[in-house]
């Protein structure tokens, strides 16, 4: 598996571009962006059934090595698919529980004025979800569901997030 990119220019779509490293190959899955260009991702580099999430942080232009984020994520298996907020100030991602009901779940954190992140929370949704993403107006988290190749794309206000803020969050 390979991951690709094309830019968009004035008359279109360019030439398709292999990243590099640290995204080639196969060490990335399901990327979301921050504003400043840091990448929030499923760290798949240790082979399919060992995902976390991991950060490739941009500097002078160039992406640095992918990373495995710290606590408090990572800290039970199948953290995947993140979606980070363009200003870093959450991040949402599935957590997949073989054997649980519901197997897939969404779970939120929030990113402090010291930079830490909150303890990750479920975001409580009754049914299996994954894939999350909220839209570019931020009123609207969207998300797959279903079984293997039966599932469909869902959606919720995104008032489910911002319930979850942390007293004293700013």
């Amino acid at each position: 598996m390979m991951t690709k990119y094309v830019e968009r220019n004035k008359k279109g779509w360019g030439e398709v571009k292999d990243p590099g490293v640290p995204f080639n190959p196969g060490k990335t899955m399901h990327i979301s962006a921050t504003t400043d260009g840091t990448i929030y991702t499923t760290d798949i580099s240790g082979g399919m059934g060992s995902e976390a999430l991991g950060i490739i942080k941009k500097v002078n232009g160039e992406y640095e090595k992918l990373e495995k984020l710290g606590l408090p994520f990572n800290n039970v298996e199948k953290q995947q698919h993140p979606w980070i907020a363009p200003d870093e100030s959450y991040i949402i991602f599935t957590v997949r529980r073989p054997g649980q009901d519901p197997v897939s779940v969404l779970f939120c954190s929030f990113r402090n004025k010291d930079g830490k992140w909150s303890e990750p929370k479920e975001l409580k949704l009754g049914i299996n979800a994954g894939q999350p993403f909220v839209s570019f107006d931020g009123k609207y988290l969207f998300f797959t569901s279903g079984e293997q190749s039966k599932g469909d794309i869902y959606w919720v206000s995104s008032k489910i997030i911002v319930r979850m803020i942390p007293s004293g969050k700013s």
